[in-house]
């Protein structure tokens, strides 16, 4: 049961961590497109059709998370959808691009080894989530998952939060 608790807590935390960065794709859809044509991997005019479809895709995928029979299928979707963004990060880093958003939805970060380091983190979350055991918890448990995963959440904006002003206090040291 406690498997499943944790299980249910990290399905939250990756859920609300997807739905965020579709739900800022939408919302900011130019500037995310500025921020995806600074990684130039793609012509710059495909740049906005890949920007919806990954919106659409984070939105699926969230769903899926929420609902059992889709469960496993979702957080192998979510831990591919981290995995190739952790990648486009690297190849950037390793074609000097240093000053380009990551473009995840929550705080503002450059592109660093620390994001791609977060997001294979992520990664490894939500494979977690996909082959941890799931048994019926009971609307006590359900709860007690879902704040598990609102403090995690809470913990993960904190730490980006922090993560975002590291740019700034390198400079002012």
């Amino acid at each position: 049961m406690v498997l499943s608790l944790l299980a249910g807590s990290l399905t939250c935390l990756i859920a609300v961590i997807v739905m965020r960065a579709a739900w800022h794709k939408f919302e900011h859809f130019l500037e995310t497109v500025g921020f995806a044509q600074g990684y130039d991997v793609v012509p710059e005019a495909w740049a906005a059709p890949i920007v919806r479809a990954l919106a659409i895709a984070e939105v699926v995928i969230t769903a899926g998370l929420v609902l059992p029979w889709l469960h496993d299928w979702a957080a192998a979707a979510a831990a591919m959808l981290f995995a190739g963004y952790a990648a486009l990060m690297l190849y950037a880093l390793w074609q000097g691009k240093r000053e380009i958003e990551c473009g995840c939805g929550g705080a503002a970060q450059p592109v660093s080894y620390a994001t791609v380091a977060r997001n294979l983190a992520l990664c490894a979350t939500a494979l977690a989530i996909a082959l941890l055991p799931r048994v019926p918890v009971g609307l006590f448990g359900a709860v007690l998952a879902v704040l598990g995963g609102l403090v995690l959440m809470v913990i993960y904006i904190i730490g980006e939060k922090l993560a975002s002003h590291r740019p700034h206090i390198r400079q002012t040291i």
